[in-house]
């Protein structure tokens, strides 16, 4: 018990280390700022500006690899080298590396929340409360159930906790 309580007091008494300085390495101005934080992958983050576009700005080098007109107000998803956004009645997917249309889908009333990517899966959830799955890689609707309530945060696949 000794030997724990001398422990704790030489960890109490070390000095404090300070957090070195944020070092950016490159920033981009947009025309316009982000409407919604954006969506990352292993090596791009998505932004959706304010303006109707969405961009993809490489993560190593801090340039733009394509901007689109895409009007969408959330976050988009990722997964399998695709890129999801909303739009008002559509869910569209979208090439990673050269922002090309993969395939668009009806979602009538549009997402309440940003659309969700796991596994092969793609979650959505619209205003009147439906819950949908499609399939990723084309877009394929798999089931759309009715919600009971409202769904206040992007759906998930492994947790059943609401906020």
């Amino acid at each position: 018990m000794a030997l724990l309580f001398a422990a704790l007091i030489a960890i109490l008494q070390a000095p404090v280390t300070t957090v070195a300085p944020l070092d950016p390495r490159w920033s981009i101005p947009f025309d316009t700022p982000p409407v919604a934080a954006a969506g990352f992958d292993a090596t791009t983050a998505y932004v959706p500006l304010k303006g109707g576009q969405l961009a993809a700005v490489d993560l190593d080098h801090g340039t733009v690899r394509w901007r689109l007109d895409v009007a969408t107000a959330f976050t988009p998803a990722t997964g399998e080298g695709l890129v999801f956004t909303t739009t008002e009645s559509l869910i569209e997917a979208r090439d990673a590396l050269t922002g090309a249309t993969r395939w668009r889908t009806p979602l009538p009333g549009g997402a309440a929340v940003p659309l969700y990517w796991d596994t092969g899966w793609l979650l959505a959830s619209t205003p009147n409360g439906d819950l949908a799955a499609f399939r990723a890689s084309d877009g394929t609707l798999i089931w759309r159930q009715p919600w009971i309530g409202s769904i206040c945060r992007s759906p998930t696949t492994g947790s059943s906790r609401c906020c």
